[in-house]
């Protein structure tokens, strides 16, 4: 299981708190939406611009910067919390 943003090649999907997250690896950058219905996936935000420490900047709606972050499982429950 992916569960650094690093990590993220293609498209990768991940389960938390009962809700299926899609990341996927598009220019540099890395977005996240919620698939759990997949008659109306909802994207959530992006993680962009990897530092040196290794953590992406996670940015929701309105490009409003969420935290700073490694973590997939941590930049995708943020970003749902937001929406």
């Amino acid at each position: 299981m992916v569960f650094e943003i690093d990590d993220v090649s293609g498209r990768t999907v991940v389960k938390i708190m009962g809700r299926t997250f899609s990341a996927v690896a598009v220019d540099g950058e890395v977005v996240i939406a919620d698939v759990t219905d997949i008659t109306r996936p909802v994207p959530l935000g992006v993680a962009r611009g990897r530092r040196a420490d290794g953590r992406w900047r996670i940015v929701g709606r309105n490009d409003r910067d969420l935290l700073t972050t490694g973590s997939l499982l941590s930049a995708a429950v943020a970003l749902w919390q937001e929406h």
